[in-house]
């Protein structure tokens, strides 16, 4: 049960210990994050038209789904499509919210998938990001809508390129 949040905490430390390409620090507001979050990230993949970037962080989520679970956590694979300074962004989200013990004593958790798509503003020191991305619940519960289990979210983000 614990084996996909403990996994999303080492997918972004291992990606950093190459430091050819850019690392992102970021404050979002919505998106995959739901609330909030704070994020870092890192350009895994660069070719001359596109590139590939990983980001995962902490998100802020006060009684989201009617459950006790305050923080979530958000990460993020997108391919940014363009060159220089405007990119299209399109890829995967997912964000794991997990609850407090149960009765029974065992730890739960709510897994949503988000399909992302946005545009994406980078400059030499600082980034901004906007994007929207649909929730769809795998693990259980919708957040709002009961027949589909879906939400529209819109992200907005700006940071730091470290």
């Amino acid at each position: 049960m614990f084996r996909i949040p403990i996994f999303v905490f080492f997918i972004l430390p291992i990606s950093i210990f190459g430091q050819t390409h850019n690392s992102y620090l970021s404050f979002e507001v919505g998106g995959t994050g739901m609330i909030a979050s704070a994020n870092i990230g890192k350009t895994l993949f660069i070719h001359p038209r596109y590139k590939i970037i990983v980001q995962s962080g902490l998100g802020w989520s006060p009684k989201m789904n009617n459950q006790n679970a305050k923080f979530n956590i958000p990460c993020q694979l997108t391919c940014n499509f363009g060159n220089h300074e405007f990119f299209f962004e399109a890829g995967l989200g997912g964000d794991f919210l997990i609850k407090k013990k149960s009765e029974e004593g065992f730890r739960d958790y709510d897994l949503y998938l988000t399909p992302i798509v946005g545009v994406r503003h980078e400059m030499k020191n600082w980034f901004m990001r906007a994007y929207i991305s649909p929730f769809y619940n795998v693990t259980g519960k919708s957040l709002y809508d009961k027949i589909t289990g879906t939400v529209l979210s819109f992200g907005i983000a700006i940071g730091l390129v470290l």
